[in-house]
């Protein structure tokens, strides 16, 4: 199903880069568009890749009064998101108009909503309003269709004077996914049923579309000519029915048929019927089910890449009864507990047109392959079965012309087959390309449709194989069971082992460039090269600048990412861990300073974890976040365990940075912490701390000099033991994402 993902991003305005990245993903539900992938970096951009989705086009200048529209301009624009800033001057009566496109993009319709904001984040100055005229509340914005309405920007009508005239808004222009399950032309249906009623039994072919999932009993009527367009969509069975019992004439080129009920099976084709599958798939998924398409005595047309696939063990995947005909020319047909195809009519495999494609076709059983008690053609293909690849080969009574039979045997998912195919005897030279590796065997003969056989493993320092390709980049990888008609070179493809460099030397693992570093305490800068998947230790001694990158450090298993016992400063890249331990565990002597990158910790633990006698330091655009809902005891009740927790005698200083606790508090410390520096100046804006209960938990030494802190059951528990010279600690309160949160910052007194 093709559903609308909610996705948005906000770029804010002087805001760390780190505040900016959890901004986006804390208000992910606010907009509705759909894309092939988001990608979020680390400076705060947000980039769409591909050209799926609902989103803005264009946005022009359309008119004004008395405002300068030199003085205005759409900054930006994100998916259905429109960052403008709007300066309208000192007259009230000032205007600015603004004419904005959108498209969709995607292969359902959409139902437009309203043109909504965020008064805390989003839109900076309540005395400008936006009135949008062209499209309103119902409207309904079709696929591969694009709108055009405009947005006009004015001081409310209750304003009496300007004391601002700079608006910096976020605006986004909201569509909902609508209900509708079918089309026809520019026509809708509630359902994929209502739609198959409305086509006209002339036999004049109508393409009917799939826009969603849905669970119906399809019957087409005799006469009624269809193409079924499914997308990439699913028409599941509804009840003890079939999912399609056609008599009239369908053609089916993608998406799914899927039965799931052993009564019947998924697709019944009665005497009238004909059928054209050329794509798509078709399955019956229930065991002791029936087959997933049944020929009774109609026609049937099976090529491309059709995928029929059965896991009943009461009939074939694909059923041909007495008086049916059928011709399969391409695709797939497997049974898991049965034979492949039962065939008692007409049948044909494959084109008789002088050559020979053991790859065109695959029909596999656990019983046989094909199973028929009358004759038949067989031209192309693979026939598979663990008995046998057919019941009874004298029933094949034509092949094509200058080929021969062949039986041969075959390993599918650890069981051995048995197979059939048609060879014209020739010899076919393999050849292996290393790619940078070297080989012993660089080429080999094979007799056309045999399978290639045991493949030669090539070496290549620092690299690991993985695997023989049809392309050098690319392509699709081959097996031991691939099978050759025709010369063809095959190219290995390689995965550096390089993952750290240390003074210009490689490593294959950080743990080992880490063990490289010199023990006397020299700093020493430490590069990730690709993406991490490991759990290291800084040995006493060691002094380690770490350079992620732009890559992401991963813990592997339960344990810490990072076990510190000497000196790391991290600036940069990506940290996560899942684990039931902390991500970073600083141990009595450790020294950890944090400047910059993602810390988050999705597990049962924190973050940081800085024991008795460590010493963290946290500054710059940091941003540290946990999901920790605690750790359960032997009596059912959880220990907190926040992003950041300090122990007693550890000491922690934060003076910069966002950290965020998502389910606990940001901060525990049970030692000494300071947040902020003390300079007689104040900053509110950094570093952010935020909890779902407090944002700090102390029971020891706090002292506060900078900053925001914020938490739903309170801002701070227990005593700030210093504050700013002449400064006042202020309470207030601040909603995000309806919560409200109770906060405190330094003001001058």
């Amino acid at each position: 199903m093709n559903s609308y993902k909610k996705k948005r991003a906000l770029l804010i305005k002087n805001i760390y880069p780190v505040v900016i990245l959890f901004c986006v993903l804390v208000l992910l539900g606010i907009g509705y568009a759909q894309v092939s992938d988001v990608n979020l970096n680390i400076t705060g951009e947000a980039v769409a890749k591909g050209e799926e989705g609902i989103f803005i086009t264009g946005v022009t200048y359309d008119s004004s009064n008395i405002a300068n529209p030199s003085d205005s301009t759409i900054t930006s624009t994100y998916l259905t998101t429109m960052q403008s800033t709007i300066n309208l001057g000192n007259d009230l009566n000032s205007t600015i108009t603004y004419k904005v496109t959108i498209r969709n993009n995607t292969d359902e319709p959409a139902i437009y909503n309203d043109a909504i904001y965020d008064p805390d984040l989003g839109y900076d100055n309540n005395d400008i309003e936006y009135i949008v005229n062209g499209i309103t509340h119902g409207d309904i914005l079709n696929p591969n269709e694009n709108v055009e309405f405009t947005i006009t920007f004015k001081y409310k009508d209750s304003l009496s004077q300007v004391s601002n005239s700079i608006l910096n808004s976020y605006i986004n222009f909201k569509f909902d996914e609508s209900s509708y399950v079918a089309r026809i032309g520019s026509t809708y249906y509630q359902t994929l049923s209502a739609a198959v009623n409305a086509v006209p039994t002339t036999n004049v072919q109508t393409k009917v579309e799939l826009l969603k999932d849905t669970s119906e009993k399809i019957v087409v009527a005799a006469n009624k000519n269809i193409l079924f367009d499914f997308k990439n969509n699913v028409l599941s069975s509804n009840g003890a029915n079939n999912v399609i019992k056609n008599a009239g004439t369908i053609t089916i080129t993608n998406g799914t048929i899927r039965s799931t009920t052993p009564s019947n099976g998924a697709v019944n084709n009665d005497p009238s019927g004909v059928i054209y599958m050329s794509g798509g798939r078709i399955e019956m998924t229930a065991n002791g089910g029936k087959q997933a398409l049944y020929n009774d005595k109609g026609i049937v047309n099976i090529s491309g890449t059709s995928y029929l696939y059965s896991v009943g063990n009461i009939r074939a995947a694909v059923q041909n009864v007495a008086g049916g005909t059928m011709s399969i020319t391409g695709g797939t047909i497997i049974a898991t507990n049965f034979s492949g195809l039962v065939n008692d009519g007409t049948m044909t495999i494959g084109t008789k047109d002088s050559d020979v494609n053991v790859n065109s076709l695959i029909i596999q059983g656990t019983n046989f392959g094909i199973d028929s008690s009358t004759s038949y053609n067989f031209y192309d293909g693979k026939i598979k079965g663990k008995n046998s690849p057919v019941n009874d080969v004298s029933k094949i009574v034509d092949i094509e012309t200058g080929s021969n039979i062949v039986n041969s045997t075959e390993a599918i998912e650890g069981d051995t087959y048995h197979t059939l195919f048609l060879t014209t005897s020739s010899v076919h030279t393999v050849s292996f390309n290393p790619n940078g590796g070297t080989i012993l065997e660089p080429t080999r003969n094979i007799v056309n449709g045999d399978v290639i056989g045991t493949l030669p493993i090539p070496t290549y320092q620092n690299h690991s194989f993985d695997g023989w390709f049809t392309s050098i980049d690319g392509g699709s990888e081959i097996s031991a069971s691939t099978i050759i008609n025709d010369d063809i070179t095959f190219y290995a493809h390689w995965s550096s082992t390089i993952v750290a460099r240390v003074n210009g030397t490689d490593y294959n693992s950080v743990q080992e460039a880490f063990n490289n570093v010199p023990s006397n305490g020299e700093e020493t800068t430490v590069t990730i090269l690709k993406n991490v998947e490991e759990c290291v230790t800084v040995n006493v001694g060691k002094n380690i600048d770490l350079d992620l990158q732009s890559y992401t450090f991963k813990n592997y298993g339960d344990a810490a990412v990072i076990e510190n016992k000497g000196t790391i400063k991290i600036k940069n890249g990506n940290f996560t861990s899942n684990a039931d331990t902390s991500l970073i565990n600083n141990n009595n002597g450790g020294r950890l300073i944090i400047t910059g990158g993602r810390l988050i910790a999705t597990g049962t633990r924190q973050v940081i974890y800085n024991n008795a006698g460590g010493i963290v330091e946290i500054s710059g655009d940091a941003y540290l976040s946990s999901t920790t809902t605690g750790v359960p005891t032997a009596n059912g009740v959880n220990l907190n365990r926040a992003t950041v927790q300090n122990l007693k005698n550890g000491t922690i200083s934060i003076t910069g940075g966002t950290i965020i606790g998502i389910n606990q508090s940001a901060i525990s410390n049970e030692g000494v912490m300071t947040i902020g520096i003390k300079d007689e100046i104040i900053s509110t804006t950094s570093p952010i701390i935020r909890g779902n209960t407090y944002g700090i938990e102390s029971t020891k030494t706090l002292k506060v000099y900078d900053g925001k802190i914020m938490g739903i059951t309170g801002a701070i528990s227990g005593t700030v033991n210093e504050i700013e010279t002449n400064s006042q600690l202020v309470d207030g309160t601040e909603v995000i994402n309806n919560n409200t949160y109770f906060t405190k910052h330094l003001e001058n007194n």
